[in-house]
């Protein structure tokens, strides 16, 4: 069978630095071809090649068997290459039909029909979505399906999904396997990319690892298994990092929260969370759990309910108030609520705790400059320059800067939402490895996570909600991915 898509020893530079190296790639009608890899492992360039937005330094693409030129995005749908990147792009001013249909270029300019079309492929997609709300106000996971939408809307023959479920309960992303099965079986090319590799395992015919730019292998999955795969994709044996570490969690009770709330959004939360302990929040999309950690920082007022903090009563109603009682707070939003995407990466890593770096009102570029540094081994940023704005980064390195820049101030209390949410295998184990020293040397976490495994291996003890209210507060011992679903679909006392 003749590949719809192929690249033939592509290598790609950008001054010095090879983000592509001879790499080789067939992509065939009606299978779902996943490909893996570390962040920085040349993944996006790989995408922005096949979809035309960068065009290879050497090597040729090829489509049908023929060499072809791709210039430009719009060049690449007319081929019928389309791709869903990892970070939604939607134009937050126009409703859900007029987004899905914004490549149409007039082929749809009856609304009647564009609405009607928009409402099948929101079905398609397997959510529930007014197709008249304006963007603005959809979740990461709303705005994730408009995409999707957007793309089935073309008469696409190969179909790249970027980390299509980075951003979706368990059961949206199984729906969104689901489709990109439909699809592969009606001819298309799927090509998916995804750092959780049980759904590499459960959706995928075959599957690449790369490497530092290189092809490393293209398998069949029944052919290989997770190590095999984490081996290749790191050069190096990574440990289980979904094992569960000794809790270092201390008597002394750091926050306590009793009967939190927000009108209309969430209420009746309560728990106590003790200095050294990492507390997880678990529940599916629309739980509300954001919401509590936005209240705790301040960018939610509370309507009910009290806080203590250190033993004294909290009430903060800023931001600014919560960092200065030692409080940080690292958004699953990295681009509108964690970064400063046009800015250095030594910028975004300082903001948090500029007035360090501060000297009769100059910064000290210097001990600034050597705090990036350090963060950017610790965290293993693959990068290589502090100075280069954040934005250029893969998303996972991206979501390492953005720990980095909260934990520059050294807080008491670390609120993580969502923290390898796009992030790769070796990434999420320094992750891990990074929220467990910080809990070892007295610090507490609550962390708020969508992935189950993530969940048992970091949390000593577990609040599941469900619709804005607290189902349960399990310890380890007591938790499985069973309950804890259960918990959190009402299925459970």
């Amino acid at each position: 069978m003749q590949p719809v898509l192929a690249l033939r020893d592509v290598s790609k530079s950008f001054g010095m630095t090879a983000a592509l190296s001879d790499m080789t790639l067939e992509l065939f009608p009606g299978e779902v071809h996943a490909i893996v890899g570390e962040n920085g492992a040349g993944k996006s360039t790989m995408i922005k090649i096949m979809t035309g937005i960068h065009q290879p330094t050497s090597g040729r693409l090829e489509v049908d068997g023929a060499a072809v030129v791709l210039a430009g995005s719009k060049a690449a749908r007319l081929r019928g290459i389309a791709a869903i990147y990892q970070e939604p792009m939607v134009f937050p001013d126009l409703d859900v039909t007029e987004n899905i249909f914004i490549s149409a270029s007039g082929v749809l300019m009856n609304r009647a029909v564009m609405r009607r079309a928009a409402l099948a492929l929101i079905a398609r997609v397997g959510m529930s979505l007014d197709v008249d709300r304006v963007a603005s106000g959809l979740t990461l996971a709303e705005q994730q399906a408009v995409e999707i939408a957007r793309a089935l809307s073309q008469d696409v023959r190969v179909l790249i999904m970027d980390e299509p479920t980075a951003s979706l309960s368990a059961h949206e992303a199984a729906q969104l396997r689901r489709i990109a099965r439909g699809l592969a079986e009606s001819g298309v090319s799927v090509v998916y990319i995804s750092h959780r590799l049980e759904e590499v395992f459960e959706v995928a015919d075959r599957v690449s690892v790369i490497r530092d730019g290189r092809h490393i292998s293209t398998k069949r999955v029944g052919d290989t298994d997770p190590q095999t795969m984490i081996a290749e994709m790191v050069g190096r044996e990574v440990g289980n990092y979904f094992t569960k570490m000794p809790s270092t969690a201390k008597p002394e009770v750091l926050l306590s929260v009793q009967g939190l709330g927000v009108d209309g959004i969430f209420d009746g939360i309560s728990f106590d969370l003790h200095r050294g302990e990492v507390l997880c929040m678990a529940g599916l999309i629309g739980a509300r759990r954001t919401d509590v950690g936005l209240a705790l920082f301040g960018m939610l007022r509370a309507t009910a309910g009290t806080v203590t903090y250190k033993g004294a009563a909290l009430c903060v109603t800023s931001s600014a108030q919560a960092i200065a009682a030692g409080i940080a707070y690292v958004s699953e939003d990295r681009r509108k609520l964690g970064l400063a995407m046009a800015l250095p990466i030594r910028w975004n890593m300082s903001l948090a705790t500029l007035g360090r770096f501060l000297w009769r009102g100059l910064v000290d570029v210097g001990a600034e400059r050597a705090m990036a540094e350090d963060y950017r081994k610790r965290l293993n940023i693959r990068t290589p320059d502090v100075e280069i704005p954040v934005g250029t980064l893969s998303g996972g390195n991206q979501q390492k800067v953005m720990l980095a820049k909260w934990l520059t101030m050294q807080p008491d209390l670390l609120i993580v939402d969502e923290p390898t949410r796009g992030i790769d295998v070796g990434a999420k184990a320094e992750v891990h490895a990074l929220i467990r020293r910080f809990v070892a040397a007295g610090g507490t976490a609550l962390v708020i996570s969508s992935d189950l495994p993530e969940v048992l291996a970091l949390g000593d003890r577990i609040l599941v909600m469900r619709e804005g209210r607290q189902m349960a507060v399990i310890d380890h011992a007591q938790a499985d991915q069973r309950r804890i679903m259960a918990l959190a679909t009402g299925q459970a006392a």
